[in-house]
């Protein structure tokens, strides 16, 4: 990569960092409202809810820091950092698609059996009970309905931040490559102008 679309490789790798920052105070902002409202989970899992986006933020301060010392050694803790978050997406994402699938499966299930209990009510009118059973089955099939909705934005969601968080990772990649100079020789901070020079700003 050797520009961000209708900029700078450098200006991209900076709007990268400014995205990132944002988004890691964003989650931990988010944690520390759950801790407000006294939101609780088992240990384990709010043990990474809490490491994970700090890791993240810390990851990010990195990032901006590296990016204006030109440090090859930050902009590579951050892309691991990133790499493990991508990874952790993907597994999310397919939990999701196979949730999606099995709550998908439910549903139609239910509609058949609401359809089959309905002809039975019509049948023996008499029989009050079948009534409500078809209206508590037909409650939860419309909630299913929206949960598979919720799902299916989660999902479209997740995918679209894979596909950034990607592309962000390429461009710092090529960033630090460009770093390394020629024959893997370090670059030393120099001024702007110097940048002007070799295109990265």
């Amino acid at each position: 990569m050797r520009s961000c679309f209708c900029c700078s490789l450098l200006q991209g790798c900076r709007c990268v960092a400014g995205y990132h920052f944002v988004s890691a105070c964003l989650g931990v902002c988010a944690i520390l409202f759950s801790f407000v409202n006294g939101e609780t989970t088992s240990l384990g899992i709010r043990t990474f809810e809490v490491i994970f986006p700090l890791v993240i933020f810390i990851a990010a301060l990195g990032l901006v820091y590296g990016l204006k010392r030109k440090d090859r050694c930050l902009l590579l803790s951050w892309m691991i950092v990133q790499s493990v978050r991508i990874v952790l997406e993907v597994v999310i994402l397919i939990i999701l698609i196979y949730t999606y699938a099995v709550l998908d499966d439910h549903t139609y299930a239910d509609v058949d059996v609401g359809e089959t209990a309905h002809s039975e009510e019509t049948a023996h009118s008499e029989e009050t009970a079948h009534s409500d059973n078809i209206s508590l089955m037909l409650g939860m099939n419309a909630a299913m309905k929206v949960r598979s909705s919720l799902l299916i934005c989660y999902i479209i969601a997740i995918t679209a931040d894979i596909i950034l968080n990607i592309i962000c990772l390429e461009a710092i990649r090529s960033y630090r490559a460009v770093l390394a100079g020629v024959n893997g020789v370090p670059v030393i901070y120099q001024a702007p102008e110097e940048d002007q020079k070799r295109g990265l700003v």
